[in-house]
């Protein structure tokens, strides 16, 4: 986990530390502009198979986990953007081998594709997903 650069957070709209580094129109959706972000009283769950670990408070600093532990036991350290995540949870960001930017649909007696290049990806963010690769597309 100190090493996860970019982690999903259910209870966030955006990624903490990394408005800096976006321009355009997607600086519209980050909402967070800390160096350093302490997610409180969250659920974690790592991604190794462990059991869900609640109360955890996870310090971001710059972009990189640098503490992890017991909400209490972790203290965010001064000046940094607190986010009280009780009743949350924080997750890895998922990997998907199986995705299409794409749907159909039954026009007459043919099939009609509708792309969705610009959304498609978002939703699969929203989802958890950082990392996709598409099965299908028409470009």
């Amino acid at each position: 986990m100190r090493t996860a650069i970019f982690c999903t957070v259910i209870c966030l709209a955006s990624v903490p530390g990394q408005a800096q580094l976006l321009k355009g129109p997607d600086a519209k959706f980050i909402t967070d502009t800390a160096h350093v972000t302490a997610l409180v009283d969250a659920t974690v769950i790592d991604g190794t198979g462990s059991p869900a670990k609640k109360h955890q408070t996870i310090v971001i600093e710059n972009g990189v986990i640098t503490k992890l532990g017991m909400t209490g036991a972790v203290q965010p350290p001064a000046g940094a953007t607190v986010i009280n995540c009780s009743g949350k949870t924080v997750i890895p960001g998922m990997v998907m081998l199986h995705e299409h930017f794409y749907y159909t649909m039954v026009m007459g007696a043919y099939f009609n594709v509708a792309e969705m290049p610009y959304s498609f990806p978002r939703m699969y963010l929203a989802g958890g997903a950082t990392t996709i690769r598409t099965a299908g597309s028409i470009e």
